[in-house]
């Protein structure tokens, strides 16, 4: 019997692990897919270990927007396509109990004009590091996110340079 509780116990994390794979596989496959445009955060700090950091410049509806949200405290936007595309989508302020579409992404809102949604860094090769470093603050930047169908968890799904994911742009 202490034979098959060994073999459990040695299986079970290792089919956990599979399992949230799994899942986060399938939020990719099936999750709504927007591209938001990203700016470099702090010239200075670029790269955090093997992370590209930078802030999302997210396209309000109107200027007044981000005042909906309190600085420090949750708030949910609602992503709408712009121009029938996901590209650089048209973002609002909206309650967070009315709908759980995956249109709608939870976020904070740093100071004045900044807001977080949780998107702010990419993982990247070491040898790539300035070259990224500089194509993100030269070249028109991009995050591709995957919105769960309840709309409470993303994913980056790549990171853009004038529309092509960074490893093309590399070439």
């Amino acid at each position: 019997m202490s034979k098959l509780k060994l073999i459990v116990a040695a299986t079970f994390p290792i089919v956990a692990f599979l399992i949230l794979i799994g899942h986060f596989e399938y939020q990719l496959a099936v999750g709504e897919r927007w591209i938001i445009k990203v700016q470099a955060y702090d010239p200075r700090h670029l790269v955090s270990g093997h992370y590209l950091q930078f802030q999302p410049m997210l396209n309000w509806q109107s200027a007044d927007e981000i005042k909906k949200c309190h600085v420090g405290q949750p708030c949910c936007l609602l992503l709408e396509k712009n121009r029938g595309s996901n590209v650089n989508p048209r973002v609002s302020v909206v309650d967070c109990n009315h709908s759980r579409q995956s249109s709608i992404i939870q976020a904070k809102r740093l100071n004045q004009s900044e807001m977080s949604i949780g998107v702010d860094r990419f993982y990247i090769p070491d040898v790539h590091r300035q070259t990224l470093e500089k194509s993100l603050r030269k070249k028109n930047a991009a995050v591709e996110i995957s919105v769960s169908s309840g709309g409470e968890s993303m994913i980056v799904r790549d990171l853009l340079f004038e529309g092509q994911s960074w490893r093309e742009a590399l070439e």
